[in-house]
């Protein structure tokens, strides 16, 4: 229809404001929350599309004030690892004999969102065995219970399953992760800075930023979970800026005009990073733990969205500095390229090739019964 009224300015703004005015209409009949402001949402998207900055303004005052939606909880056992895996997880953290190995051990883990392209095959799965979820239409909603994107192609709702499958392995392993520091802890009480920033900087890593993340560590075990993960999000994207730096890849954006030369913020580091074969499985943590395409956690800390920050999340945080801050290289080191660009392919190192004895005895360790001091540390805790 507006191709038809291209000629006549005056009918398009009619017909849009029309367009806008129906949505505002709709919500105006309903009751239920969220349909209210999935409707209000589409008009001010629509109004901010067409450029109707009057209607904008009143369908997102109405947004804000709107009736919020009713949430219901799914839960289920079959969420739970089982337990040989979670006993084969945790054995580093019972028998190391130092506070060292062990936290060696936590920084040698895998990405905590699983093996992508695994996740990936699980959620075209799903999708593909199901009308419904190729059929509905999805919001996801953000702070203040605001639609923040709706989804209705195939390819959309297939990138959301995805991320709901890596959110569930994030919730599984983060705490996992968190209750390997918390042992850790425990058996050896907590690690001075000193001792820690040395241990961390061994790597070879930028020593401020070993600091740094130790201080995060420290905090940690304090229990002082949010102010671990303020300090540890905002030095992921610095050690990705550092990494492509040493690469020498063109991340720089120059000013153009008035506007002011900066670089590009993690969602666009990421991408050259793949590109100079960073781990995937790696690439898709960040990426769905840190950035909007899942739990937006960066955003939240800068922007002041979170206040709370739980146990899970703040190993969460620690573990996606680490992986980085781990093989960044001192600002007077001279890597060549060949090895930088090993440690992105293999930033935990690479696996050691185990023996069939070494697997026999791993299993056979993971089918075992927990040790009296594992009760106590359960009890404690």
């Amino acid at each position: 229809m507006r191709a038809r009224l291209s000629a006549d300015q005056t009918m398009v703004e009619k017909a849009n404001r029309a367009e806008i005015a129906a949505f505002i209409a709709q919500a105006d009949a309903q009751t239920d929350g969220m349909t209210i402001r999935y409707s209000l949402s589409q008009a001010a998207s629509l109004a901010r599309k067409f450029g109707v900055q009057d209607l904008e303004r009143d369908a997102t005052a109405r947004l804000q004030k709107a009736p919020p939606p009713e949430w219901a909880t799914i839960s289920g056992d079959w969420f739970s690892p089982p337990q040989h895996w979670v006993a084969t997880f945790m054995r580093p953290y019972r028998y190391a004999p130092t506070w060292q190995d062990a936290l060696k051990a936590w920084l040698a883990t895998g990405a905590p969102s699983g093996s992508y392209d695994v996740n990936k095959k699980t959620a075209q799965a799903t999708f593909g065995n199901s009308v419904f979820l190729r059929l509905a239409t999805r919001i996801s909603f953000g702070h203040n219970d605001l639609p923040k994107k709706v989804s209705t192609s195939d390819e959309d709702a297939l990138a959301a399953d995805l991320v709901d499958i890596e959110s569930l392995e994030m919730s599984m392993r983060g705490d996992l992760l968190a209750r390997g520091l918390d042992l850790i802890a425990y058996r050896f009480g907590i690690p001075n800075q000193d001792e820690l920033t040395d241990f961390l900087a061994s790597s070879e890593c930028r020593p401020q930023w070993a600091a740094v993340l130790a201080t995060a560590f420290r905090l940690y075990w304090v229990r002082e979970f949010t102010a671990s993960a303020h300090l540890a999000v905002p030095k992921v994207e610095a050690a990705a800026r550092a990494l492509l730096l040493e690469l020498n890849e063109p991340v720089y954006r120059a000013y153009v005009g008035d506007s002011i030369g900066q670089f590009g913020g993690l969602g666009v580091l990421l991408e050259p990073l793949v590109e100079n074969h960073f781990d995937q499985d790696w690439a898709r943590f960040l990426r769905s733990f840190l950035l909007s395409d899942g739990k937006n956690v960066r955003n939240n800390i800068a922007h002041g969205f979170t206040d709370d920050v739980d146990g899970r999340t703040a190993a969460l945080a620690l573990r996606a500095a680490a992986v980085l801050i781990i093989i960044t290289s001192t600002e007077t080191a001279e890597r060549d390229r060949a090895t930088a660009i090993s440690a992105l392919e293999h930033p935990t190192g690479r696996p050691p090739r185990l023996s069939l004895l070494q697997r026999v005895r791993r299993a056979v360790h993971a089918a075992g019964p927990s040790t009296p001091q594992d009760a106590n540390y359960a009890a404690r805790t």
